[in-house]
């Protein structure tokens, strides 16, 4: 995987939550979505994640 791509996740339920902070860990660019707002908690220290857009 390129870190400089975005690795999007749909949910982040107990995998997706796992596999989406240990990349953001590494510095992977992340796009993050959740139906509920309290799951990006965990995500706010890193500058490479964006969250909370509505996608298309």
């Amino acid at each position: 995987m390129d870190r400089n791509e975005k690795t999007g996740f749909i949910g982040l339920g107990s995998m997706g939550e796992g596999m989406a902070l240990n990349l953001a860990r590494k510095q992977f660019s992340l796009v993050l979505y959740d139906t509920r707002p309290d799951q990006y908690r965990g995500f706010s220290e890193f500058g490479s994640c964006q969250w909370g857009r509505r996608l298309k």
